[in-house]
């Protein structure tokens, strides 16, 4: 992506650590922060821009396509905050 080559571009990698992530998959974003501890020591911000972004009639969606849309949306953020805590 060009937006995060421009990032890494603008910010030594001794400042920023760029990770790809599936930010409902409580494993990969445990081994993101696992490696901003190993990279850095530790973390001071986190910066996650992660959600399926439509604008979509929640009613005409099956359970399991809802059920996404809101992981998305909300169980990343809760996982981020308690490993950025130290939890």
């Amino acid at each position: 992506m060009q937006i995060l080559s421009n990032l890494a571009e603008q910010y030594p990698s001794s400042q920023s650590l760029i990770i790809q992530a599936d930010a409902v998959e409580n494993s990969q974003l445990i081994a993101a922060f696992a490696k901003g501890k190993e990279v850095f020591g530790h973390i001071d911000a986190v910066f996650n821009n992660a959600c399926i972004a439509s604008i979509i009639d929640m009613q005409s969606l099956s359970f399991e396509e809802a059920s996404e849309v809101f992981e998305s949306r909300s169980a990343s953020n809760v996982t981020m905050r308690s490993k950025s805590s130290g939890k």
